[in-house]
């Protein structure tokens, strides 16, 4: 099995339309600098089969985020593009 690694998207690439999944209305871990991170589940370094760490329950991302992420802020955006379709 493939160790899990973190892939960040930077928000302006994640904020720019275009076609694939899109996430509305999420509280997502946010990094200052690197963006918004997925948990490559495969290790393979692919974003479509990737974990968002978001949710639509501040609590939850929080959570997450106290957990996994202590050097991280939480961000609610109203919409993140993908650019694919959604495969996790």
């Amino acid at each position: 099995m493939a160790k899990s690694k973190i892939i960040y998207v930077p928000i302006e690439e994640a904020t720019k339309p275009k076609t694939g999944y899109t996430y509305i209305d999420r509280y997502w871990v946010f990094h200052n600098t690197k963006g918004l991170p997925f948990l490559d589940l495969e290790g393979k370094g692919h974003l479509h089969q990737s974990a968002p760490q978001c949710s639509t329950d501040s609590g939850i991302t929080r959570h997450m985020r106290d957990s996994f992420y202590p050097d991280h802020e939480i961000k609610k955006l109203s919409i993140v593009f993908t650019g694919y379709d959604r495969v996790v």
